[in-house]
């Protein structure tokens, strides 16, 4: 018996319903995005808008996160994070 393997992107599109190209360049923005926040030493965000739309971007890379994950980074570094 042979098993169905998943490409991610076709399930995101299948669960979406957005077209496959912009799948596909939604997945170059995120990965780009992250290549930008690994590779800074030191982040200093900015907020962007407000509620549930809110981003924070990062004034020396450029990375842009979520609320949640910019708690987490300040969270890090009140305890003692680099």
């Amino acid at each position: 018996m042979s098993e169905k393997t998943y490409n991610a992107l076709e399930v995101l599109q299948a669960a979406s319903g957005i077209p496959m190209p912009e799948v596909k360049a939604i997945w170059e923005s995120v990965k780009a995005n992250q290549a930008k926040l690994d590779q800074c030493p030191r982040h200093e965000f900015t907020k962007q808008g407000e509620g549930m739309r809110a981003t924070y971007t990062c004034r020396h890379c450029g990375g842009t996160v979520r609320p949640i994950e910019h708690k987490w980074y300040q969270q890090g570094l009140k305890h003692g994070g680099q």
